[in-house]
This record gives structure tokens, sequence and C-alpha cells, in this order.
């Protein structure tokens, strides 16, 4: 993906509070396209072999694959020898917030011997026998496009809320018996040297694992910390291929194969795809992530959609948004061919462009998508045509929609990340963005591979997440499965949400989970 595409992708899929009003909205997108059209260089594979001064024992293999660590399942017992310093961090990446210290502690040198029962971490970069130390990165949009402009929290918001999952975490006794000490960094999404030099920071800055709160989101840079021997714990969305590359060290909320799959076979179990032989099934896409394109066409075969039937849109894989003449040539194309259901991947950037234009136009199919964060973008100035997606139906692995569901129920993990933010004057996650009730999620995942790996090392944290087996993520996470082979995410359950006329809003018409299909 080019670094403009990505931003854009990023800003859309990116679990943020309900975007600005459609006042600025045109001012916001010129501005954005503008500034990104400075020319520089596009995300690369950062292919490190630097170690950031961690123990050839702790890295794992590094330059598997294509630059990637990657080793044995396990993840231990296979080592590569750290190769120098990780270098210094660059005037790009800027200062981390200089407390480092987690509410609780007090963030004084370590000391003292380990209490009995303890997990040894012996010459662990960033583990003591008190201590755990962390990076987290904040979202921090710098420039014309500035984090209030996209309805963002302020870096300030986002630390809050970290500090009040953590205080409670070391309040009641930390991570293996040891305190999480956190440093901040403010870090800025849409400048691509700063991600990268970022990551150098972090490593050389010799933290034990990193949290990111979307400055990464599916940014390739995020790869930096794998390469490093750092585990990634994000609140976004994952390829396959990139945790199988990388493994043992990506872990995330969510993985796009699993969510597009249950998609289409979801839909298919719904009667989506049957209609009269006088009419077809349509499907844009955009070409950026072709691999999982090409799973796309096997599992409309599977599902008993022929090619007969299709009529596709390829949209590229335009800079920001897709060009009004390919939303028009799009709409035209369904509407010459009679298509009454469309499903897309990777539509939700350009879902407001294409609904308008589609309403325009008096094209007005029955949608049926993968939730691609299709729902978190429905309000604002980026939401779609009320009119034109009234009955809209979108599969979801998370709990996004429950929210404006009349008589929805929070679940437990939702109610005790709202009794964690009441008791630090948080509101609860219903009425804050998205990635309030990610950071609950994040933190409890780090905790649960932690406190279930055969040892406190970067490289079996994911063994300790599979034999969690599962945790009671908050709103807007899902319920998880992480007990097969190679799982670092969740993301393994599906139901169904509809777009409401009546409250022009999402809600769930299926409040029951149902399993991955296999």
């Amino acid at each position: 993906m080019r670094p403009a595409q990505e931003f854009r992708f990023w800003a859309r899929r990116a679990p943020t509070a309900e975007r600005i009003s459609a006042g600025v909205a045109a001012t916001l997108v010129i501005a954005l396209l503008a500034w990104l059209l400075v020319p520089g260089s596009g995300p690369k594979a950062t292919n490190l072999a630097s170690g950031g001064g961690r123990t050839s024992g702790e890295l794992g293999v590094v330059g598997g694959g294509a630059g990637g660590a990657a080793g044995p399942d396990s993840g231990l017992g296979t080592t590569g020898g750290a190769a120098g310093n990780a270098g210094s961090s660059g005037g790009a990446a800027g200062a981390a917030s200089t407390s480092g210290t987690a509410a609780g502690t007090n963030g004084s040198a370590p000391g003292g011997g380990l209490a009995p029962g303890c997990p040894s971490a012996s010459g662990i970069t960033g583990v003591s026998n008190s201590q755990i130390k962390i990076a987290v990165t904040l979202t921090n949009i710098v420039g014309p496009a500035a984090n209030s402009l996209f309805g963002i929290a302020s870096p300030a918001e986002q630390q809050s809320w970290y500090e009040a999952v953590l205080d409670d975490i070391n309040k009641k006794g930390g991570i293996a018996s040891r305190k999480i000490v956190p440093t901040f960094y403010p870090t800025n999404p849409s400048d691509q040297n700063e991600l990268q030099q970022r990551c150098l920071q972090i490593a050389q800055s010799g933290v034990f694992a990193e949290v990111d709160n979307g400055a990464y989101a599916i940014y390739p840079q995020k790869h930096c910390y794998a390469q490093h021997g750092i585990p990634f714990f994000g609140g976004y969305i994952l390829f396959r291929d990139e945790i199988d590359q990388f493994y043992p060290y990506l872990f995330n909320i969510s993985e796009f194969d699993t969510l597009d799959r249950n998609a289409v076979f979801a839909l298919k179990d719904r009667g989506f795809f049957n209609v009269p032989p006088n009419e077809k099934i349509g499907f844009t896409y955009r070409d950026c992530d072709k691999p999982l394109v090409d799973k796309w066409m096997t599992w409309f075969q599977q599902v008993g959609v022929p090619s007969s039937k299709l009529v596709t849109y390829d949209f590229g894989c335009p800079a920001v948004f897709a060009s009004p003449s390919d939303i028009q040539a799009a709409v035209l194309k369904f509407k010459e061919n009679n298509v009454t259901r469309l499903t897309a991947h990777q539509l939700v950037g350009d879902f407001s462009n294409f609904s308008n234009v589609a309403q325009q136009q008096g094209f007005k199919p029955q949608y049926g998508l993968p939730d691609e964060s299709i729902i978190d973008v429905a309000y604002g100035s980026q939401a779609p045509n009320p009119d034109n997606i009234a009955g809209a139906i979108a599969i979801a692995q998370g709990r996004s929609g429950e929210e404006r569901t009349p008589g929805a129920v929070p679940s437990a993990g939702t109610a005790k990340c709202n009794a964690i933010y009441q008791a630090h004057g948080i509101k609860p996650t219903y009425q804050l963005a998205p990635g309030a009730g990610y950071v609950c999620d994040q933190l409890w995942m780090f905790q649960a591979a932690i406190t279930n790996a055969p040892a406190l090392h970067p490289a079996a944290l994911a063994a300790g997440l599979q034999r969690a087996k599962s945790i009671d993520f908050s709103y807007p996470g899902g319920p998880n499965d992480f007990t097969g082979t190679r799982q670092t995410t969740g993301g393994q359950f599906w139901r169904v949400a509809q777009f409401m006329a009546s409250c022009k809003c999402w809600q769930v018409i299926d409040p029951n989970f149902h399993p991955s299909y296999p």
C-alpha cells in the first residue's frame, strides 16, 4: 500500500469517536490530500537485523521469511544473535512521556527479591524482579489533519485510559508479581519515517513489549517490533500472512481473513445470494490485498455463486478515496447488469461516496458486508446515505451496534471495563470512542499471555495466550477462542447487525455469537 492510501485506510478502520460534522468534511479532505501529496518514500519491509540491546536468546530467528522473525510455534529454542544497536531515535520520532510510571508504582529502580512462586526472568530485557517495562504508542496526528478533526481522542485522553486499566492491574498485584511500568510515545500515523524511527527508539529503550492505540494500525512498520523480538499488541486487525510471517510476535483484536470468510458464509446461510435468474450479485474490492481478494473468489464458488452470477468492480489501489469516475462507473455497471445484492471488500472508506452516488442514480441494492469498521463509521461526516443503505446487513465479529440496540445488556467484560473507568472518573465504554474499550482488551490479552506462558519470555507469550483459551473482552471486542494453531488474535465468532431506517443507526438483530465456519 502507498502511504496516503494506508492513512486513509487507517482513518476509516481505526476505532474513533463519531466523526466531525459534515460542514468541515470537504475542507479536511482537501487539506489532507494536499498534505499527503508531498513526495516521500513508500512503506518498505523493515528488514532490520539490530536487536535493540536484547540478548541473543530473546530474539528468535531474525531474517526468516521476508525479513521477519519466524521460528517454531513455541517461539523458544531457536535463537539469532543481536547484530548491534537499534540506533538513535532520530528527529522525527520526538520525545516520549518521561514519567515512565504506571499508576500504582513509583517508578523507582528495580530491587528486592523475587516473591515465592513468581516466574524468574533473568536476563530478559525490560523485566526485573519487581517491574515489567512496556511502551505504549498513542495516536498523535499532526499537521493540517489533527486528532480533533478526525474525532480521535487526544493523546492525553488515550493515556488516561491506559493509566486507569494499568492502575487496576497493578493494585491487584500486577502481572507475574510485577508492576507494569509504561512509557508513552505520542506517534504520528501519517509519518512513515516517524513510525519506523519510533520502533527503533522503543527497541533501544529496553522494553519487554509494545502496546499500540492506533498509530500503527495495519501499517507494515509494526513488523519492526517483531524483527526486534518485541511482542506487539495492537487494537485493530491483522492479515493472516503477516501473523504467520512474524509469529510469535504480533497480537491483535481480530484478523481480516477470518472476518471476511465468515461474512461470505454467513450471508450464504441467510439466503443473501439466492437471487432470481435475471438478477446478479455485485462485488466491489480494492486490489491492494490481492491474495485476500483471490480468497473471496474461491469463497464465492464454495457458497454457490458462479462467475456468471457475479458482477465485480475493482477500484484498484487508490491513494486515498476511489475516484468519483470509478464510483460512477461501478454504480452504472451494477445497475445495467441488474445487480440487486452487493457485498464488498474494503468498501469502508468509500461507503459514503458510493451510497450517495447510488442513491442519486436510483441504484438501491441490498447490502451485505463484513464489518470492516462499517458500523463504526456510520455516523458523522463520513456516514453513508441512510436511505440507500436502509436494511443493510453487517456480519460483525465484535459488539459494535449493541450500544444503539434497545434492550442490549453489556457483557461481563464490558461491565468490568466500565467499572475500572468509573473508578477513575472516565465515562463508560458505550459513550467513548471504541478505542477505549480496546485498551481494556489489549491489556487483558497481554496479562493473560504472560500469566499462562510457559516462561516469562517474549517468544512464549503466544503459547501463553493459547493456554488462556479465551478472554472476556469489553465492548467493542467480541468473544474469542485462542486455542487454534498460531492463534494470536480474536475474531473467531460472528453475529448480525442491520442498518435501521427508523434511527439511522446499526442495531444487532441476532444477539447470539456463532463460531467461525470450518
